[in-house]
């Protein structure tokens, strides 16, 4: 029986999908992959939804940051 991956490697796998992504380096096809990795069961959904929320919450602590030094 081929084991599952933990919720914390889905973790894991989504946040280093989302720090490729917006590296400015990912390719066409690495785009592709990962929209593929996202639909593979509810759980990569699932993990793809939150780091794209993480993500986008450092984008607006570190404006508020810029915000609040100025």
């Amino acid at each position: 029986m081929p084991s599952t991956p933990s919720s914390d490697d889905l973790d894991d796998q989504a946040i280093e999908w989302q720090t490729l992504l917006h590296s400015g380096d990912a390719s066409a096809g690495q785009r592709v992959a990962y929209q593929r990795w996202q639909h593979l069961s509810p759980a990569h959904q699932t993990a793809a939804r939150e780091a794209e929320a993480l993500w986008a919450d450092i984008g607006l602590t570190a404006t508020a940051e810029q915000h609040r030094s100025r």
